[in-house]
């Protein structure tokens, strides 16, 4: 997926609210006992809405993202965030970090966009060896929000047309299992912060239809107009008013697991 071209508008479609970033990032800080003196990597960093700050959390914060356009996004009235170390690479190839000095990883509403099993072995091979924190972030919506059903719907379409969307969840629970033989121990998830969001399903639709792609899936013009097509006059048979608003409930959600790869050397 070619993240370069949404880098100027990817925050208008995706971001959180303002009121959502500082509880996001306590929330963060809570989980990662000893994070002002580690060094704490972000997987797929973006525009840096949750990066800016970190970055003066953290020992050391380390961004990393495979488009160099959303990094160029992380800016402030006085520049640069002040120790924000910004790389440019991709989370499925080898990662420009060296062996062994991370204690914190951490990704957003990223996971399922990477290849796991090259994460898992630069996980390896770039932890600490006496003991690191993995978390991950998502937004969660009640199930009969307007967002959860037309995403459903788009993804059965997508199904049918012979592609697999990528899942978050999913990609968590395979990490997770993968980290739980590191000696890994899950935390609690934690439930950052809530916030209401008003969207109407025209500007959902509209805002799939301008991004490159679908469900992190890179599809030919054709399938991509079908796929929305069939989407559309589903939400125009349930919901009749496509320019109504409709008012969902979304949460930001951590899940984390502490793992240890001396011990599993051992």
């Amino acid at each position: 997926m070619d993240f370069d071209a949404q880098a100027s508008a990817y925050d208008k479609r995706t971001g959180f609210p303002d009121t959502a970033v500082g509880p996001i990032v306590a929330a963060i800080c809570d989980l990662l006992p000893g994070v002002g003196e580690a060094v704490l990597m972000e997987l797929g960093a973006g525009t840096g809405t949750l990066g800016a700050v970190l970055a003066s959390k953290a020992g050391t914060y380390l961004g990393m993202d495979l488009s160099s356009a959303m990094l160029s996004q992380v800016t402030t009235s006085a520049g640069s965030p002040p120790g924000m170390n910004r790389l440019v690479g991709d989370a499925s190839t080898a990662w420009p970090v060296q062996s062994g000095v991370v204690q914190c990883f951490f990704t957003s509403r990223a996971l399922h966009l990477f290849d796991l099993d090259n994460v898992c072995s630069e996980l390896y091979r770039t932890a600490d060896p006496a003991g690191a924190t993995f978390l991950v972030g998502r937004v969660e919506r009640d199930p009969d929000s307007l967002q959860t059903l037309l995403r459903r719907e788009m993804r059965r379409h997508l199904r049918e047309a012979g592609y697999r969307a990528h899942d978050g969840h999913r990609a968590w629970e395979r990490l997770a299992a993968t980290l739980r033989e590191w000696h890994g121990q899950m935390l609690p998830p934690r439930t950052a912060v809530q916030w209401q969001r008003c969207r109407s399903p025209a500007q959902m639709l509209s805002a799939w239809e301008g991004k490159p792609g679908l469900a992190g899936l890179t599809l030919p013009a054709r399938t991509k107009v079908s796929v929305l097509s069939r989407v559309r006059d589903w939400a125009i048979n349930r919901y009749n008013n496509l320019d109504k608003p409709c008012e969902m409930q979304e949460s930001y959600v951590l899940q984390g697991i502490t793992f240890n790869t001396s011990a599993h050397k051992e």
